[in-house]
């Protein structure tokens, strides 16, 4: 289910999507997925590593092997810290998308 929230902002999409990214993550798993955060609707806006982290349900070493793989850009860094793009997440989550629909 779509929190009403998600739905008027026009993030339906991005919240199905994470959703999906989650369950192929903890495919075979017995762990309970964490809770998922959606980007602001803002496209402009950036999204903390930790917030990337949440989003995805990964752990840093994961993010740092997707940058390095290619499937994250490179963060933006301010004061020391890693901040995303909500438009190159939104990339990264339709690739996602085009992934798994291409293998279904």
């Amino acid at each position: 289910m779509i929190p009403k929230a998600l739905n008027d902002r026009g993030m339906a999409a991005a919240f199905q999507a994470a959703q999906a990214a989650i369950a192929a993550h903890h495919a075979g798993s017995t762990a309970v997925a964490a809770t998922c955060y959606a980007p602001p609707a803002d496209p402009d806006s950036l999204m903390s590593s930790a917030a990337v982290r949440a989003f995805f349900d990964i752990s840093a070493m994961t993010e740092w092997r997707w940058r390095k793989a290619g499937v994250l850009p490179e963060p933006i860094v301010i004061r020391n810290r890693n901040y995303y793009q909500r438009r190159a997440i939104a990339k990264v989550v339709a690739a996602q998308q085009s992934q798994s629909a291409v293998a279904a």
